[in-house]
């Protein structure tokens, strides 16, 4: 159950980049609407949409290394740097185009 829990766990937490830009888009979309106007709006706003996936990947990585207790001190920091990978792989991939 615990080599479960652990699975689990990794799994959700690598799906937290793939996922957020998709969240921000969707979210800038609801608050200026869909159409021509929230692409504008988007555009004119990536910088801060970019700085906040970023402030969010950085609070993430912070709880992953402080606050998961399943994994050992190893397994903690090679997921983080995977997660700042895939993190800096999205920044520039979604975000940035």
């Amino acid at each position: 159950m615990k080599t479960l829990t652990r699975i689990l766990t990794v799994l959700l937490n690598l799906s937290v980049p793939w996922l957020l830009p998709i969240l921000l888009v969707f979210l800038c979309f609801f608050i200026y609407g869909s159409g021509a106007v929230g692409a504008e709006r988007l555009e004119k706003q990536m910088f801060i949409w970019q700085g906040i996936y970023l402030l969010i990947g950085f609070i993430h990585l912070f709880l992953v290394y402080k606050f998961i207790d399943l994994l050992t001190r190893t397994q903690k920091i090679v997921m983080v740097a995977v997660l700042a990978a895939l993190y800096g792989f999205f920044l520039i991939n979604f975000m940035m185009s």
